[in-house]
């Protein structure tokens, strides 16, 4: 057995994505992870065994398969019933995490039992054409935030009213992570993002979050980004498209009833009192989230409006050109950027590196 295998389980998910999948099994090889991992795999692909299931043996990956008509969420959720360690990450196929981080999640969560999960800096990055190889064209932040309020109902309130960051991906107990899916399948959502948004809020209410001073993720972006949209690559989920949809009040009415009991619970108060809380917080998550997409279907006018920085925040044009020009323009570098991570004085270079080798290797063997 690996040491620290018996603390933490990574689920990695994958669907009709190999060549990202070779090139995240090349990643855990290199920085060697000390943790179990287990595949949940629903591709429709064939499974490329010649190419794969070496490197699985050599790491010790165990390959679970599913149908490809099992959504996401649900794949998580069978994924979960074999977790016997105390936590557990989910690990998407174009993601890279860093051992040192998780290793470091794994004991600040056993020393802290007011911690439902933990997380640290983390980052997007996407791949452009160089002639006839890839390069990372550029990298920024990620938001990840702590939210260390005693009551879970003031926690709940920052973490839908205020600034919004997904803690899907966060380091879990997996009793909280199983009970949040099993709670998303018994009020009705178990597909989309809907239930990653579901699942959060209850982590954040079952207890404090925090974010360490240590690089944890590398995302990449893409067209085909999103293992939570399977069979739906590059559309991803719109928050304007569930509220006008006909069944939307009966649904948020579940979700919100589903994070009342909890909070109640929690903060020892009354069901109506939850409710009111729940409420005031969804609501306003809902409202920001309509507003930067109305935001984003009205370009023009937001260029207008916002000016043209944040006009490159909507527009992948715009953005590229943005982070182009952006090293040049007065102010402190990002820490998270491509320059900033290149250097061997970032604190963040020593595990950045061991990310962009890995894709370095992988545009060397000529995967798209």
């Amino acid at each position: 057995m690996r040491m620290s295998e018996d603390r933490l389980t990574i689920l990695v998910l994958t669907y009709n994505r190999y060549p990202r999948l070779t090139r995240l099994l090349r990643y855990v090889s290199s920085v060697q992870v000390p943790y179990k991992i287990r595949l949940l795999d629903s591709s429709t692909d064939p499974f490329p065994k010649s190419e794969l299931q070496e490197p699985m043996d050599r790491i010790g990956v165990e390959r679970r398969q599913y149908d490809a008509s099992l959504s996401p969420i649900a794949k998580v959720f069978e994924g979960l019933k074999e977790v016997s360690t105390p936590y557990a990450v989910l690990w998407a196929d174009d993601d890279f995490l860093v051992p040192r981080s998780l290793e470091s999640g794994v004991r600040f969560l056993n020393q802290n039992p007011d911690y439902s999960i933990v997380h640290g800096e983390s980052a997007l990055f996407q791949m452009e054409h160089q002639g006839h190889q890839k390069a990372i064209r550029w990298i920024e932040p990620y938001p990840q935030r702590s939210l260390t309020d005693s009551k879970a109902s003031r926690r709940l309130l920052d973490h839908l009213g205020g600034h919004y960051s997904v803690v899907f991906y966060s380091i879990h107990r997996t009793e909280n992570l199983r009970k949040n899916m099993s709670l998303g399948f018994r009020h009705g959502f178990d597909r989309d993002a809907r239930a990653e948004l579901l699942s959060g809020s209850l982590s954040v209410i079952q207890g404090k979050t925090k974010k360490m001073d240590c690089l944890y993720m590398l995302r990449e972006v893409h067209s085909e980004m999103g293992s939570l949209h399977e069979g739906d690559e590059g559309k991803g989920f719109e928050v304007l498209g569930w509220v006008t949809k006909p069944d939307f009040p009966s649904e948020s009415r579940r979700f919100q009833d589903c994070l009342a009991q909890e909070l109640a619970e929690a903060d020892g108060i009354g069901m109506e009192e939850a409710r009111g809380i729940v409420k005031r917080a969804f609501w306003s998550y809902l409202a920001r989230e309509i507003t930067e997409e109305c935001g984003r279907f009205s370009e023009s006018k937001a260029v207008r409006r916002s000016g043209w920085i944040g006009a490159a925040r909507r527009s992948p044009v715009l953005r590229a050109a943005w982070h182009q020009i952006r090293p040049f323009l007065p102010g402190a570098e990002p820490e998270l950027s491509l320059a900033a991570l290149s250097r061997p004085t970032s604190k963040h270079h020593a595990d950045f590196i061991l990310i962009y080798r890995a894709i370095s290797q992988q545009i060397g063997m000529g995967y798209s």
